[in-house]
């Protein structure tokens, strides 16, 4: 198993999936749009493009946020449940 990354390393990762998934995005629309052949083909064709930073930056990158957020949200709650009762 590999080395975890450090939370500077992950924030680095989203930034750089988050943007080059824009751009790629971006870039498929506008070959959606200006391709001189049906929509349907120019959307199978960048879909290989698109696709896979997609997963990776909604299934990996912000999953991790999402899960570490929830985590935090419950270590709140129960971290107010325990000090409301020693009072």
């Amino acid at each position: 198993m590999g080395r975890v990354p450090s939370e500077a390393e992950w924030e680095r990762h989203n930034v750089v999936f988050g943007t080059f998934f824009a751009m790629t995005v971006v870039v498929a629309v506008i070959f959606i749009s200006a391709a001189p052949f049906p929509r349907i083909v120019s959307a199978v064709i960048m879909s290989p493009i698109v696709l896979p930073t997609a997963w990776i930056y909604i299934m990996v990158i912000r999953r991790r946020d999402n899960d570490r957020l929830s985590r935090l949200t419950n270590f709140a709650l129960s971290h107010r449940r325990r000090r409301r009762r020693r009072r």
